[in-house]
């Protein structure tokens, strides 16, 4: 714009014309400018009033005088210039000076007040009325902002005289940047004369809803922005008086009317601004509302009486107004309001105007009012109910006074209903009187309802408080109020329109729908006298499900359906509406109308616009569709009470059910047709649950049967493949066949082949949950209904339904066959007809799911059908479980042996007077099936059996009964014997009958299978029924029952010898020892076949484990026993097995009858030693070796102190057998332990004494030397189990001994240098194991002995071998104790090193043996290994200058020892040398002792073999690695030599002494190549 930027810079110019000194230079100087006399705001300037007085006089300085006038003059000026622009042009000029009027720098302070005195002188001139009060709005803006944040002087007009020292004041002000208060008179005085009161507000008392031209909105704005202002700083500042002055003035300038102020007035206090959500930035705010009732009540107590009864009057609407402000949520607000109210009950003592009983009702209430924001409700609630009947509440008041409350009540209903109230005040004078139960209210309340039910779904104004009104209105139906939709008809329209009424323009609020529907109560839809209206009612709730979209109105609606009671009729009444618009045939049947409907032709269905047009859309007769708008009606309905509770006559409803139901028949499969079937189907079970929640039988006079129509039920179980419609119909089918049981029975079986066929084999909870419930309950009834019929035929009824669920089988889903067929049992009796299940279980396994295994399924483990048939056992009690076993025994006796070639049935194998397979023949029906599926019948039958009885669970169930349930099955026991007896001796039959035919090893395997059966049914017998029952057995004549039973008896007494369970008592012995002489009986039979040899093992084993029980406490009868088993043992040509038995059962018999066993000791003894003795039989069997060390270890082990006759037999078996254990490397065999055992039981339990001298013998026995070892583990076992007392003895004896044992080498010189070396190391191992037990006085004349006999024989230099073996080892064991007995050998050491050196040698040691090199070596090494250990343990100084004279040169000499090839040299060396001289070296501990050391190391780097300069060069090596530093003082006469083997003529020598010197500087720190 053209203006912007002149504007702006007149803005910056405008300071120094406005004069605020007597100083005029600048000022002249800007008005003589040319931007002066170009710009339009200065142009001019100096031609006016203000360049007289500026340049009157050519003095730089005025009088204040001139200096005020000048000031007025320009602010004339500049107004004249803004008036006469253009608006555009003053449009924006003066948006430029208010935004410098909104600035906020303070040294502008007198530019702000010039600005703010143009624009208020030009708000009086302008004349245009809009122009004007934006302007005015404006200013009063910027005003607020210039009082809000600028510094204000204090008034003092009253102390100035004059106009002239007023203004001087003011510009003194603004020279401090402080506003002066006086001036804002004449601004607010400017900007009131903008404003005037439009003759439209003056006529009408509620401003807020008046209609009303934007120019009067602005009036309004401005008079608010002027209370606003001149209220806010009448209170607080410094220029209160000057802010109240101005307050008064606006009031008798423009409200000089009271009725006019009370309007504007309560303008503020109703205003809704304060409760608003969002809050504009010019609303009313609360403390606007305090203050105008503050000033009301001011006015209240100066106006006459006469005023204040014609302001309370009922035409007045002050008292409304006053009841709104007190409604207030805000206590300020109240209480402001109440203040008006007391002023009015104090000016008006008599009470004689139309509000004194409500003013006098609330003065008296106050202190309540003011405390509780809802307190007001009450007490109008209290004060205008009419309604009360009481005494007490009739005698409340006079008849004048009652009246009068009612005007009153009246007024403010009038009040309400007056179109001119705002909103707001409807509202909260509606909630002011909601707590009044007077009918009457509602009825006056008509007109505003049906006027808010016209615009609560458009888009008004103050919508929300449009709806809390209705809201309010709505919340009167309640049951106390709700006949007046019997008196006032209109009340019913206008309840069905406010439910229908869905939309709503506020999101945050209910709509008119779910307001009414929150009224719906059970008691309010009770209250409803008139019939019509209730029908209404339920048909618009159901118009309502129908055409909501809203899923919260839906609930609610449902929820509302949920709690009213309803009659059935009326649900009635809506299904008809649909069965009206089908016209069928009379008398026409389901089948008929099926053929009807597919051959009718089908048309499109038109769109339906109107929803409410639901029976007039089609003519009756016409096709409707399920997707059909009464169709979808009457599916909301079903919806609605398929669990409805509160519901009356529902028997009405059934006849419209299975119609409706009829009608879905008719109609093509769909997901629509399937889900309405379910939804009657459900409804139907629903009213059958209501009329008999017990499921008893219904009264006919109830429910007639016939309405009953079981054959739609059926047809939609038939015509049907939705599983959720087959789950709903058996269900209402169970709850039929409890309720109508004959009416159901002749559809019962299509309905368990369908279960089967489908419903089975869904995997969802639900379906599962249906079958069980039908099985639960139409089973028990249709057995009563057979039963009334033909009982004979409950059997045949039951396996046929039976058969249906096991057919289904293989499809039900896993998780659900036990729960499934557990109930099945349960509910048909499980005592009779669990073995039924478990039989056609097993014929399905066998036709048909035994070949389909699962790929994931381990062959190895049982099949599932097996397993399905355990679990499904152990979910019943044993005596069950057993009894079904016995009906399952006797079934497979009475089936045929094979099937007939014929086809014919066979006679059974054994027939019964009962004609048991007669009545299950159809279990498994010989006919249909394969001779080899009978036979695989059977297996699988008896295999189970074997199974079960063998099942963890079932065991566990058996030991957990309780007494009396245990002793109750003794019989079943007893039976379960007879029944598996009978079966063993059938199969024995027919077995030897089909020998020679191809199923003979089926029959035999069959017949196995039943003595497993046997076995583990005497294994829950109990023990006093075991015994008379074996003891029958072995009495047999078959040979194979007579084995079976004593392997019975050897099971039970092997688990109690272990102490797996305690099967047997005191109370039973005598029993358990009769049956000694049977099996003795069994162990003396004279025949030699297979099955008697295999029978007196088992015999045999029975009487050791008898005797391990029994023996020692009854020897006598077991001294038979040992005397048979002793001619058994010395029997020739008796069996191996037999022989092994009675060798096993003889040992048993020595550690049980031990004393008494010893006067027999002569007889077996010889026997064993004999069997002994047979090397070729033991090797050949193991059992036999096995079974006679086994002998001889008990034998040992029981009577060791008896043994000494035949302790050297005893010796020398242990060990030559030993010796073939070692051979056999059997370390971990059951030998290998029993031999270690016995030759423990040898060391530990024999007397030395004895054992000793048996040991001396036996060695001088040996004949190889394996035994050697298990010889010496003897000495050596026996030398740890001795005492220091014995030790000390038997010493001689033993050190004899070893000195024997340690010249195994001399005596046995042919054997090689290894297996000489092995032997004499068990032997060294023995002398340590002494060694250790020995103290030093004991043990030092033991060495010298040692050692004398090791050197003092110059025949045998054998014994010098021996002897430093033996130092090696007992040095490495005794460590550093050995050094105390060391000393005496260093001599000898220093000999031996240099008589075995071929370096410094003529006779070498061992010179013509064929392995003298090898010995000389292996001799060495025991000596260096020796020496090392001494070395290495020395702490007591071993190594002194004289030890180490002798010993040096002979050690360092070995360096040049090479007697043998390189290799033997090298590991010589390396191993045992080196380690020996760097230890030296270390024991040694004198620098002087290493110079001589280590000098004649050095010396034999120049010896002329390249192998011992190396060798010497590795042992200079070790020296720096064990000296480490000390090694420092070697160094100077080491290099030389080391300097001399790096120009070696050996490239290995060279290559390895640069190895050494790097490794040699890593250590010591130091480079050393700078000596070379």
């Amino acid at each position: 714009m053209v203006v912007s930027d002149p504007s702006r810079l007149v803005l910056t110019l405008l300071p120094y014309l406005f004069l605020t000194d007597v100083k005029v230079k600048q000022a002249r100087q800007l008005a003589s400018s040319s931007f002066a006399a170009q710009n339009p705001i200065l142009s001019g300037l100096k031609d006016t009033a203000w360049g007289s007085i500026v340049f009157g006089k050519e003095r730089s300085k005025l009088s204040w005088k001139n200096v005020v006038l000048a000031d007025r003059e320009l602010v004339e000026h500049l107004c004249c210039q803004l008036q006469s622009m253009e608006p555009a042009a003053r449009h924006d000029i003066v948006q430029a000076f208010l935004t410098t009027a909104s600035g906020s720098m303070e040294r502008q302070m007198p530019l702000k007040y010039l600005v703010i005195s143009v624009l208020c002188r030009l708000i009086s001139q302008l004349e245009d009325e809009r122009e004007r009060l934006d302007l005015a709005l404006s200013v009063t803006s910027q005003l607020r902002s210039l009082l809000k944040d600028a510094s204000l002087a204090p008034d003092e007009s009253a102390d100035v005289a004059t106009v002239e020292s007023s203004f001087l004041q003011t510009l003194h002000d603004l020279k401090k940047s402080v506003f002066p208060v006086s001036a804002l008179g004449s601004f607010v005085a400017d900007i009131s004369e903008a404003c005037k009161i439009p003759e439209s507000l003056k006529r009408c008392f509620w401003w807020e809803s008046a209609v009303l031209m934007p120019a009067e909105q602005k009036c309004i704005a401005l008079l608010r922005e002027l209370f606003d202002l001149l209220t806010t700083y009448a209170n607080e500042g410094a220029g209160m008086h000057v802010f109240r002055s101005l307050t008064q003035q606006l009031f008798k300038h423009h409200f000089t009317d009271k009725s006019l102020l009370f309007a504007f007035l309560s303008y503020i206090w109703t205003s809704s601004s304060p409760y608003e959500r969002m809050q504009a930035t010019d609303a009313i705010t609360a403390v606007n509302q305090i203050r105008a009732l503050h000033i009301a009540a001011a006015i209240l107590r100066s106006a006459a009486q006469a005023d204040l009864i014609a302001i309370m009057s009922l035409s007045s609407d002050v008292l409304p107004s006053l009841v709104v402000a007190m409604a207030s949520p805000l206590q300020p607000v109240r209480y402001s309001a109440l203040q008006c109210l007391h002023t009015i009950q104090t000016n008006c003592k008599h009470g004689n105007f139309s509000y004194s009983s409500v003013v006098d009702a609330i003065c008296l209430r106050s202190d309540e009012v003011l405390a509780d924001k809802n307190h007001l409700a009450q007490l109008l609630g209290s004060l205008f109910d009419s309604d009360a009947t009481s005494p007490a509440k009739k005698r409340a008041g006079s008849r004048s006074e009652r009246e009068m409350r009612g005007k009153a009540l009246s007024s403010l209903l009038l009040c309400v209903n007056n179109d001119a109230v705002p909103s707001f005040v409807k509202e909260r004078l509606l909630w002011c009187l909601s707590l009044v139960s007077s009918t009457d209210v509602l009825v006056q309340l008509k007109p505003l309802m049906a006027s808010l039910l016209q615009v609560v779904d458009g888009s008004v104004d103050h919508i929300q408080h449009q709806l809390k009104c209705l809201q309010f209105i709505l919340s009167r139906f309640t049951a106390d109020r709700v006949s007046v939709f019997a008196t006032h008809p209109d009340f019913g329209g206008l309840f069905l329109e406010a439910l229908l009424r869905y939309r709503c323009s506020d999101p945050d609020t209910n709509s008119p729908q779910l307001m009414a529907l929150n009224q719906l109560s059970k008691e309010m839809f009770s209250a409803v006298c008139v019939p019509s209206m209730q029908q209404s009612i339920i048909s618009s709730l159901f118009d309502i499900l129908l055409d909501c979209k809203n899923a919260d109105t839906a609930n609610k609606v449902r929820q509302v359906f949920k709690n009213i009671s309803l009659d059935a009729n009326q649900i009635a009444v809506e299904m008809e509406k649909l069965t009206q618009l089908y016209c069928s045939p009379a008398g026409s049947t389901i089948r008929d109308m099926k053929k009807h409907a597919k051959r009718a032709t089908r048309s499109k269905a038109a769109t339906i616009e109107d929803a409410s047009a639901m029976e007039t859309d089609r003519a009756p007769g016409t096709e409707v569709r399920i997707d059909d708008r009464a169709w979808q009606r009457v599916v909301h309905i079903l919806e609605a009470i398929q669990q409805k509770k509160k519901l009356k006559n529902t028997q009405a409803l059934i006849p419209a059910l299975f119609t409706l139901l009829s009608k879905c028949l008719e109609m093509e499969a769909s997901p629509a047709v399937e889900y309405a079937k379910q939804l009657l189907l459900s409804c139907i079970r629903h009213v059958c649950v209501h009329l008999s929640p017990q499921h008893a039988p219904v009264d006919p006079a109830v429910l007639d049967v016939q309405q009953f129509n079981v054959e739609l039920i059926v047809d939609c179980v038939r015509g049907s493949s939705n599983p959720l419609t087959h789950r709903h119909a058996l269900v209402l089918l169970t709850d039929a066949a409890q309720m109508f049981p004959e009416h159901v029975l002749r559809n019962i079986m299509s309905i368990f082949t369908f279960m089967g066929g489908s419903i089975l084999h869904m995997e969802d909870n639900y379906s599962f949950q249906v079958v069980i419930s039908t099985v639960q309950t139409v089973i028990p009834a249709m057995v009563k209904a057979t039963e009334r019929r033909n009982a004979e035929d409950v059997h045949s009824m039951i396996t046929s339904i039976m058969r249906v669920f096991v057919d289904a089988f293989p499809h039900v889903p896993s998780h659900r066959k036990l729960p499934l067929f557990i109930t099945l049992i349960n509910t048909v009796d499980s005592k009779r007809h669990l073995w039924t299940v478990l039989a056609l279980l097993l014929e399905l396994h066998v036709t048909k799911t035994a070949a389909e295994l699962p790929e994931w399924h381990d062959k190895t483990s049982l099949h599932p059908d097996i397993e399905f048939c355990l679990e499904l056992f152990e979910n019943f009690p044993p005596a069950i479980q057993v009894e079904s076993v016995c009906s399952m025994l006797a079934y497979l006796q009475e089936m045929p042996e094979d099937k007939p070639k014929d086809n014919k049935m066979a006679t059974p194998m054994k027939k019964q007077k009962t004609g048991h397979l007669e009545t299950t023949e159809h279990l498994f029906n010989i006919e249909h099936h394969t001779a080899k599926q009978l036979r695989h019948f059977k297996f699988v039958a008896v295999n189970f059996i074997s199974i079960l009885l063998s099942c963890p669970a079932f065991i566990g169930q058996v030991i957990n009964l309780s007494v009396p349930a245990a002793e109750a099955m003794k019989p079943m026991y007893q039976l379960q014997l007879e029944k598996i007896l009978g079966y063993i001796s059938l199969l024995a039959r027919t077995s030897q009958n089909n020998v020679q035919k191809p199923s003979a090893k089926f029959w035999k395997a069959l017949l196995h299978k039943a003595y497993d059966i046997l076995e583990k049914t005497n294994s829950l017998l109990p023990s006093a029924v075991f015994l008379s029952v074996v003891e029958g057995l072995m009495r047999s004549e078959q040979l194979s029952i007579r084995r079976k039973s004593m392997e019975l008896l050897n099971t039970r007494l092997q688990a109690q010898l272990q102490q797996q369970q305690r099967f047997f008592t005191e109370e039973q012995t005598p029993v358990l020892l009769e049956l000694v002489a049977e099996l003795l009986a069994v162990v003396q039979a004279d025949v030699t076949s297979q099955e008697y040899v295999v029978n007196k093992h088992t015999a045999l084993f029975s009487l050791k484990l008898l005797c391990k029980a029994l023996g020692s406490e009854h020897p006598q009868q077991f001294t038979k026993v040992l005397h048979v088993v002793s001619c058994i043992i010395s029997e020739e040509g008796v069996n191996l097995t037999v022989q092994s038995s009675a060798l096993l059962c003889l040992g048993e018999l020595c550690s049980s009858l031990k004393v008494h066993a010893i006067t027999h000791l002569s007889k077996f003894l010889p026997g064993v030693f004999a069997v002994l003795e047979n090397r070729e039989k033991l090797l050949s069997n193991n059992l036999l070796l096995l079974s006679s060390v086994t002998c001889l270890h008990k034998v040992v082990d029981s009577l060791p102190h008896f043994l000494s006759p035949y302790m050297v037999d005893i010796v020398h078996r242990a060990v030559e057998l030993s010796g073939i254990d070692q051979a056999a490397d059997t370390h971990k065999s059951q030998l290998h332990v029993r031999l270690k055992s016995l030759r423990s039981n040898l060391a530990t339990l024999v007397a030395p004494r004895v054992l000793l001298p048996a040991v001396s013998q036996c060695y001088t026995n040996l004949k190889d030397r394996q035994s050697v070892q298990p010889l010496m583990s003897i000495v050596s076992g026996c030398i740890a189990a001795m005492s220091k007392d014995d030790l000390a003895a038997n010493q001689q004896q033993i050190v004899a001994l070893f000195l024997n044992c340690l010249d195994y080498r001399t005596q046995h010189k042919q054997e090689s240098v290894e297996a000489l070396a092995g032997t004499e190391g068990h032997v060294v191992d023995a002398v340590v194991s002494m060694v250790m037990k020995l103290s030093e006085q004991t043990f030092r004349p033991m060495f010298f002995q040692l050692y004398d006999w090791a050197t003092k024989h110059e025949s045998s230099r054998s014994r010098v071998l021996t002897f430093y073996n033996l130092a090696n080892s007992v040095a490495d064991k005794l460590k550093g104790l050995f050094v105390l007995f060391a000393g005496h050998l260093v001599i000898n050491v220093a000999t031996m090193l240099e008589s075995n050196n071929s370096s410094t040698a003529d006779d070498l040691f061992f010179d013509g043996d064929a392995n003298a090199t090898e010995l000389r070596r292996l001799l060495l090494g025991y000596v260096l290994d020796c020496l090392h250990k001494c070395f290495l343990y020395d702490s007591q100084g071993f190594v002194n200058k004289e030890r180490f004279e002798t010993l040096l040169l002979p050690l360092v000499n070995q360096l040049e020892n090479t007697d043998g090839d390189d290799e033997m040299y090298k590991e010589h060396v390396n191993r045992h040398l080196v380690p020996c001289l760097t230890q030296f070296a270390v024991a040694a501990g004198d620098d002087a002792l290493w110079k001589q050391l280590n000098y004649q190391i050095l010396l034999k780097m120049r010896h002329s073999l390249a192998i011992v300069r190396l060798s010497a060069l590795n042992v200079v090596e070790q020296f720096t690695i064990v000296l480490g530093e000390d090694y420092m003082n070697l160094l100077p006469e080491t290099l030389p030599f080391l300097a001399e083997l790096m120009e070696d003529e050996s490239f290995e020598i060279e290559q390895r002494c640069q190895q050494v010197i790097q490794h040699m500087e890593k250590v010591l720190g130091e480079p050393l190549q700078k000596y070379f």
